[in-house]
């Protein structure tokens, strides 16, 4: 459904890469009996999608329904989705509920951010780490008729002048010995 690469943004949260889907948004986290109803679908242009839809549930004990937009942008070629953007329509809810609602997100934005951050320093840590212990991918390579096939490279200078060495040896040798033979 999306790219690899897609880019979501909110106006509070923002994130590149598909993968970050699978984390809890702030309406699964934050909302007690979150539910969605979608109330339009529309094409805006050739590879724009436009999807009007309410969230409602819980906050802090009041009960809330706001009205969203989301916007896809979609890859005309494979049909997946490559940008995301939702807004938020907080003018028709009462200034307690807005200020719970504005609260939370930032506090929620905050924490996701600081997740993301922590996230990526440890990936990176660990990214550090592992190449200091792995051994370097470019020793392999894989056969590009079966894929599922590897081989090692042997192209270092120290392989080739061991085996020139044992062919001049293996030449020596043999002359020694047919020299030797031609003396007895």
């Amino acid at each position: 459904l999306f790219q690899p690469d897609v880019r979501y943004s909110d106006g509070f949260w923002s994130f590149t890469g598909s993968s970050k889907y699978r984390q809890a948004f702030w309406a699964r986290s934050s909302l007690t009996k979150p539910h969605a109803a979608i109330r339009k679908l529309q094409m805006l242009d050739t590879g724009k999608a436009q999807v009007d839809w309410t969230l409602g549930g819980g906050l802090s004990g009041m009960s809330l329904s706001i009205p969203m937009s989301s916007v896809f942008k979609l890859n005309l070629v494979t049909g997946r989705v490559t940008a995301h953007t939702e807004s938020w329509d907080l003018r028709g809810l009462s200034p307690p509920v807005a200020a719970a609602v504005l609260g939370s997100r930032v506090l929620w934005g905050a924490k996701a951010a600081s997740k993301a951050a922590s996230d990526k320093i440890g990936s990176k840590i660990n990214e550090g780490l592992s190449s200091l212990t792995s051994m370097d991918e470019d020793e392999y390579y894989s056969n590009p008729d079966d894929p599922t096939r590897f081989f090692q490279k042997q192209d270092n200078g120290m392989n080739d002048a061991f085996m020139l060495a044992t062919g001049v040896a293996a030449l020596y040798l043999v002359f020694k010995v047919f020299e030797q033979l031609e003396t007895l």
